[in-house]
């Protein structure tokens, strides 16, 4: 009677046991769990928004240097040609020397640099691509240039956008302030655009050239 007392004890505590350890997670395990996972999801969105971020500053910082270093680009390599008058009588000059603003003529040929086909100086300059006007539009926030200027189709076009400065500096040959147009013999660009990064703010890239007018004073 006793040893059978005993077994039956012992396999009730055994049953027990078991039943304890198919019992499942507790409420603390379960909590605990989920605290974990909460802090790894948010380790991973993290990781992922500073990612995003930063691919997103690289291309737009990307690209606000490039198009800042094209319209540098652009403007100087006009600006360094305003004057240029082979036969001395088309009147080739600088007209308007503004801080935002130049203007200036120059008899080089029937077509934009660079076009294929591009004729001969012809002694004026009435044709639409030799009178060459750069400004600042600061309300806009646009760099832009009139085209076809003297013409039935003159119209001013945007050349860059969110340009947030841009600034002529005019010298003469001691690099001093000219008096007059006829004294110019560099004009300094300095070009600022600035461009949205979504979170990461604005990314701004500033560039500066120095610009030798040769056919001024010749």
């Amino acid at each position: 009677m006793t040893n059978s007392l005993y077994t039956h004890r012992k396999r009730a505590r055994f049953r027990l046991r078991i039943a304890k350890r198919q019992a499942g997670f507790t409420m603390v395990d379960i909590l605990v769990g989920l605290a974990l996972a909460s802090v790894v999801m948010v380790a991973i969105i993290s990781l992922f928004t500073t990612v995003g971020r930063s691919y997103t500053l690289q291309n737009v910082a990307a690209d606000v240097q490039q198009v800042t270093r094209a319209g540098i680009e652009h403007m100087a390599q006009n600006i360094r040609m305003a004057g240029l008058d082979p036969f001395g009588g088309a009147g080739a000059e600088i007209t308007e020397f503004k801080a935002d603003k130049i203007r200036f003529s120059l008899d080089r040929c029937d077509s934009p640099i660079g076009t294929e086909g591009c004729g001969f100086p012809d002694g004026d300059v009435d044709d639409k691509f030799e009178k060459v006007t750069y400004q600042w539009d600061p309300a806009e926030r646009k760099l832009k240039q009139v085209l076809y200027e003297g013409t039935g189709s003159q119209y001013t076009a945007t050349l860059i956008e969110n340009v947030s400065n841009l600034q002529f500096i005019y010298l003469d040959n001691d690099n001093g302030t000219p008096a007059t147009t006829a004294d110019i013999r560099t004009v300094i660009i300095t070009l600022t655009v600035e461009d949205p990064a979504g979170r990461g703010g604005t990314i701004s890239r500033t560039y500066s050239a120095r610009v030798g007018i040769r056919n001024l004073g010749l």
